[in-house]
Order: structure tokens, then C-alpha cells, then sequence
């Protein structure tokens, strides 16, 4: 409930706020380190827009406030302020996202974004079209997964042994695309 666009006082202006103040904190953070940054990683796990029809994938009813063109265009401006303040901080901005189970509507929108940010060179955009994705920062492999299929019942298992060997076998059969050299790996889960 207190998520939600028009309830308990949370709406847009509110979003913007948490955002600069989240860019701020960011940026405190940044200037307090005795290093510097290359660029910045924003990691998108799915479902950001809940859904523009208010129904999934799979056609389960979603509560929704905002729908269709509302919702779309809200997501993309509180993401492209986002965005924005992160090439103010680090210069470079480097986004990799996949999609959800509640829509095809998240990679229409980073895939949006990137049209819009398609003149600056400082930012690189990476839509996954799986729910599962890998790739490379320095020597870490990231393995990122939105957690639950859009169209089929498969998600990723709950218990600690089945989700070990859920994301070990992923690394095994996606590891390869990332390159020799990997001394860490990291593993993403959205939904």
C-alpha cells in the first residue's frame, strides 16, 4: 500500500525527492572514498512497470493505480531522472536489464530509455529479451534473473540446496559468454 502511485500521499513529486535524495547520498558516498569510479552499473530485475494492463503475462489480475500510457510514461521519467543523476556522479553509466513476469513492458521502456539517451556516448544500455542473463564487470561475472518465468510456472527454487544448484548451473551453461579471467561471481534475483 504505501508503494502505491496515489496512496498514502505517495505520488510523483514524492518519487523525484527520493531520488535526488538517494543521488545525493550517492554522491556523499563517492566523495568520501580515498578512489575513483570508472563508471556506474544500474542492474533492472523486472517488473518495474507493474503492469500497463493491470493483468500479467499469465493473466493474473494486478492491483494497479496508474495503467497503460500513465504508468509507462511515469516509469520513464522517475528512470530517466535516475539515470541522469548517475552520469552526473560517475560520468559513465552502464544499464543492464531484464525482464519481468508481469509484462513485456519493462524492456519496451529501457528500450525506450536508450533511444532517448542514444547521443550520449557516456552511457551503454544492455536489454535482456530472457528472464535470465549474464555478464561481465572487471572480473566479476553477474548472473541476473528475474526470479519467475512470464509465461510458464519455473521460478527460481526457494530452498538453499535447489537454488545453489539453480544458479550454479546457469553460471555453467552462460559462464562461458563472459569470458576467462572471472575471480568472482554474483548472482541477481528480482520478482
Amino acid at each position: 500500500e504505501s508503494e502505491l502511485v496515489k496512496g498514502n500521499d505517495y505520488n510523483i513529486e514524492v518519487v523525484n525527492n527520493l531520488i535526488d535524495q538517494y543521488a545525493t547520498n550517492i554522491a556523499k558516498d563517492v566523495a568520501e572514498r580515498n578512489y575513483t569510479f570508472e563508471k556506474c552499473a544500474i542492474i533492472s530485475a523486472g517488473d518495474l512497470l507493474h503492469s500497463l494492463t493491470g493483468y500479467t503475462e499469465k493473466g493474473t489480475m494486478l492491483e494497479c493505480d496508474v495503467l497503460r500510457e500513465e504508468q509507462f510514461e511515469e516509469g520513464f521519467n522517475c528512470l530517466q531522472r535516475f539515470i541522469t543523476r548517475m552520469l552526473e556522479i560517475f560520468g559513465e553509466v552502464e544499464v543492464h536489464s531484464t525482464k519481468g513476469n508481469h509484462s513485456a513492458a519493462d524492456w519496451i521502456l529501457f528500450k525506450t530509455l536508450e533511444c532517448a539517451f542514444n547521443t550520449n556516448k557516456n552511457i551503454s544500455f544492455n536489454n535482456y529479451k530472457a528472464r535470465t542473463s549474464i555478464f561481465r564487470i572487471k572480473n566479476t561475472a553477474i548472473l541476473l534473473d528475474h526470479g519467475e518465468s512470464d509465461f510458464i510456472k519455473a521460478k527460481v527454487p526457494t530452498s538453499d540446496i535447489g537454488r545453489e544448484s539453480y544458479v550454479q548451473n546457469k553460471f555453467l551453461e552462460l559462464g562461458d559468454t563472459v569470458g576467462k579471467g572471472i575471480k568472482s561471481r554474483i548472482f541477481i534475483q528480482g520478482d
